[in-house]
């Protein structure tokens, strides 16, 4: 009887250098996303006009997931430099690993609040066309209230930990301080003082800075 021969087993191969290839392409895509969708809005950008701007096929963009997924990936690079929103603590960012040091109030505030303030730069227009997405796509007016909850939930977490290393007392009111947080560095702030009123960068993160500690010290005043 004549015996089966069978081939050994195929593995895939990835290659690392194609990876990092998809990676970089991946990137380009979400950054030239986010300037699109910021300059024209949601409803009036296409995925067409992305892979114009981008110098990539349709095909390309299309790769990247849908228009709301593309929309909601680049708004979370400009956001927090990262395809994906992560946790503050679990980022890479320096200013947040100096914050997250930080020995005392001034300690953590004074790099948390250079970084949401470059934040806020970056995603300031993107911020603008994701209010005006909201009415017309699900996913996005979704994804926008989840975003609000998010960063609401993360100033909470933060208090606490600041708390837990003896950094700040407890508040009397928790929930009300981090909401306070919340609204100071909330981009709206941004846009109406450094984009309505013309303040300089500079100027704008020295109110910040100077608003969220003293914010602290009021709350936790014991």
């Amino acid at each position: 009887m004549a015996r089966e021969h069978r081939s050994p087993a195929v593995r895939a191969y990835k290659s690392p250098l194609r990876k990092q290839q998809a990676a970089a392409t991946r990137l380009r895509v979400l950054s030239v996303a986010g300037e699109c969708f910021g300059a024209h809005g949601y409803p009036n950008t296409t995925l067409r006009d992305i892979a114009r701007a981008a110098g990539v096929s349709l095909d390309t963009v299309q790769a990247q997931g849908s228009k709301a997924q593309l929309f909601l990936a680049a708004f979370d690079l400009a956001l927090v430099g990262e395809d994906q929103a992560l946790p503050l603590r679990e980022q890479e960012n320096p200013e947040l690993r100096e914050a997250f040091a930080g020995g005392d109030l001034e300690g953590f505030m004074k790099p948390m609040c250079a970084y949401l303030a470059d934040s806020n730069r970056r995603s300031a227009a993107l911020w603008r066309a994701f209010v005006g997405a909201t009415a017309g796509e699900p996913l996005l007016d979704e994804a926008y209230a989840a975003k609000m909850d998010a960063m609401r939930a993360e100033g909470v977490s933060s208090l606490r930990l600041l708390i837990s290393r003896g950094v700040i007392k407890a508040p009397a009111n928790l929930s009300e301080l981090a909401d306070e947080l919340w609204m100071t560095a909330h981009v709206a702030q941004y846009h109406l003082l450094a984009h309505q009123a013309g303040w300089p960068e500079q100027r704008y993160l020295a109110w910040l800075t100077e608003s969220m500690i003293a914010a602290v010290r009021r709350h936790c005043a014991q």
